[in-house]
């Protein structure tokens, strides 16, 4: 494979390679973009966004769909959270019954 300045090509389509300036040069950080020329870029959009499988949720749905997935975060959390305390005061109270049956004997 010949590359040059970051271009490349791949099964006769050329392509190019670059990396996130705030990530890290790690292995696997590196991303591939087609090339589209600039007189069929707005042919291709407009295929992309034409086609019913590509509908956009729009706005109030994607704020709640964004909303729904902050909630379930939350939710898990307070969750993990709750069962922690749970835990803790079996133990407390377990160790309470231990005591009450020491003093009574």
């Amino acid at each position: 494979m010949i590359r040059f300045a970051g271009f490349y090509l791949e099964k006769g389509i050329l392509m190019r390679s670059w990396r996130d300036k705030k990530l890290p040069a790690l292995s696997g950080t590196e991303l591939s973009q087609i090339v589209v020329p600039k007189p069929l870029k707005t042919k291709i959009l407009k295929l992309t966004y034409d086609i019913p499988a590509a509908a956009h949720l729009g706005i109030i749905k994607t704020k709640i769909k964004t909303s729904i997935g902050l909630l379930c975060r939350k939710i898990s959390r307070f969750m993990s959270a709750l069962a922690i305390f749970v835990i803790e005061w079996k133990k407390v109270a377990n160790l309470l019954q231990l005591l009450c049956t020491i003093s009574q004997s």
